[in-house]
């Protein structure tokens, strides 16, 4: 008589439905930690970009919109005169059209696979620090990297807003 032990067909099926469940639920929550992760690289890339508009505002009287008068060390991928692009984000500079001594640096996610995470974060001279959410799933996101979560959508455009710790 013959006594070999081993795993029976249904068995290793039970087993790779329980791994294929494990995976079904751990990949989501995966894919958002290194969501969050990548926001607050923006949000340290921001931080930079406006200290370095503040020190060539004190510089020369008033802030600049140009990349190349700044006096910053983030890799870039491409750079124009009044945008860089970095591997997740494209980074912009605005003046404000009042005085002119204004300016919001907005960092904007760049993804070019799929629209699920649409958010940017910006920090504004007058306003402060900000993140603001196009979709359910970039809100989750947003609400990583702020004070007090956003439940609910602004009535004006649908976006979810909240202010950044």
């Amino acid at each position: 008589m013959l006594n070999k032990k081993a795993f029976t067909l249904i068995e290793l099926l039970v087993v790779v439905l329980i791994i294929g469940i494990l995976a079904a639920i751990a990949l989501p929550r995966y894919e958002i930690a290194v969501e969050a992760t990548r926001a607050s690289e923006a949000v340290s890339s921001l931080t930079a970009i406006s200290r370095a508009v503040e020190m060539y505002k004190l510089a020369q009287g008033q802030p600049t919109n140009k990349f190349a008068d700044l006096d910053t060390s983030i890799s870039s991928t491409n750079v124009s005169a009044t945008s860089m692009d970095t591997k997740f984000y494209n980074y912009q500079i605005s003046i404000s059209p009042g005085n002119g001594t204004g300016y919001e640096v907005i960092a904007t996610r760049i993804n070019s696979s799929s629209q699920k995470y649409q958010y940017y974060i910006y920090i504004n001279y007058a306003r402060g620090r900000s993140c603001t959410a196009k979709t359910e799933e970039a809100r989750e996101i947003c609400d990583k990297l702020c004070v007090t979560p956003t439940n609910t959508p602004s009535q004006s455009n649908g976006y979810y807003y909240c202010p950044l710790k």
